[in-house]
């Protein structure tokens, strides 16, 4: 039986069964970014072994200069033997839940590869078309990722360019 739990301390042995099974899990040491480590994380367990994972965080984003407060959400993966059982988007569901509730945020914010846009579209995720610039150890770049938001209180994603102001998640 699968169980979801929420943490701000991910074990080592967590660590290790999530991400620690491959190189370049997430296709993205080309871009070769640095990324923020996530504040939260959502964790689907299959008799007590973690098997997917979503992590997240809360920040404040500026969107044409004007502050936005944004959940984060990034880190999200479901171990080889465990993939299509629906259990990244039970760890997403959860990390929006999350969101929503205990950050006390009015949108979702993620980055991702082209490939998955479809994956976060099915779960209500709206692909941004600005220009989104994020931070790394040489400068703010722009994103080399989609930028997708998720409105969480029902209000509209009000567009315009977006500094992160901070590594991307």
């Amino acid at each position: 039986m699968i169980e979801i739990r929420r943490t701000q301390d991910l074990s080592e042995e967590d660590h290790q069964k999530l991400f620690g099974w491959g190189e370049n899990l997430f296709g993205v040491l080309p871009l070769e970014l640095t990324w923020r480590t996530k504040d939260w994380h959502v964790v689907a367990y299959d008799e007590g072994a973690a098997v997917a994972h979503a992590g997240a965080l809360r920040h404040d984003v500026l969107v044409d200069g004007r502050s936005v407060p944004v959940g984060g959400l990034g880190g999200v993966i479901t171990v080889l033997e465990y993939r299509n059982r629906g259990l990244a988007q039970l760890v997403v569901q959860d990390a929006v839940a999350l969101m929503a509730g205990e950050l006390g945020v009015g949108f979702g914010f993620l980055f991702c590869l082209p490939p998955m846009v479809s994956f976060y579209k099915r779960m209500g995720w709206q692909e941004l078309r600005s220009s989104v610039r994020v931070d790394q150890p040489g400068g703010e770049i722009e994103a080399p990722l989609c930028s997708m938001v998720l409105p969480l209180r029902g209000e509209p994603w009000s567009g315009g360019s977006v500094r992160t102001q901070s590594l991307p998640w």
